[in-house]
């Protein structure tokens, strides 16, 4: 190695995160291999909750009118009935969070913000599928293959760029020598 510590460093700490998110990616979809049982369950309520208040739960729609601000500060999760073999069952969803726009006018000295918050992608009454341990029914995840697909995809990038960002800092500075000889500079 001829180069300098700090490219050599930041090489290390770029590969391996970029091995973390890998392995970390590749361990969730071995654990995932558990929950191989599916069924369809019926999303019996939405619970809220803010970092400013206790979990509630909203019986019926999530739309309904509410503070504008505190609504948009909310994470969503459903929970999800569901039966397998007879026996009844329960498992919560995944923390969402409603997307929001706000829109500011002025007239003169004078602004208004107006704040418009999107609808859940869920609703009480909605079918959605989950996933169950076999051997354990109650233990189970609700099955959310758009939100799967992008996390996958994201760590894929993200950690094959950070190793391909820590390699070229060991490109550039000269420290691929441990590859063989053509690697030397």
């Amino acid at each position: 190695m001829n180069g300098d510590t700090f490219p050599f460093v930041a090489g290390c700490i770029f590969v391996g995160f970029g091995g973390l998110l890998i392995l970390s990616l590749l361990q969730y979809l071995w654990q995932r291999t558990r929950w191989r049982g599916r069924a369809t369950g019926s999303i019996i309520a939405i619970e809220t909750v803010s970092a400013a208040e206790a979990p509630q739960s909203i019986a019926k729609l999530a739309d309904a009118p509410a503070d504008d601000a505190a609504a948009a500060q909310r994470y969503y999760r459903p929970v999800v009935a569901y039966s397998v073999d007879g026996q009844q069952y329960r498992v919560q969803g995944p923390y969402a969070l409603r997307s929001s726009t706000t829109r500011t006018t002025y007239v003169g000295d004078t602004a208004t913000s107006e704040i418009q918050i999107d609808r859940l992608p869920y609703d009480t009454g909605q079918s959605m599928s989950v996933g169950y341990d076999r051997t354990n029914p109650a233990n189970a995840i609700v099955i959310d293959r758009r939100r799967e697909l992008t996390v996958i995809a994201l760590q894929i990038f993200c950690g094959g760029m950070s190793m391909v960002l820590g390699l070229l800092a060991f490109y550039w500075n000269g420290n691929l020598a441990w590859l063989g000889q053509e690697w030397h500079n």
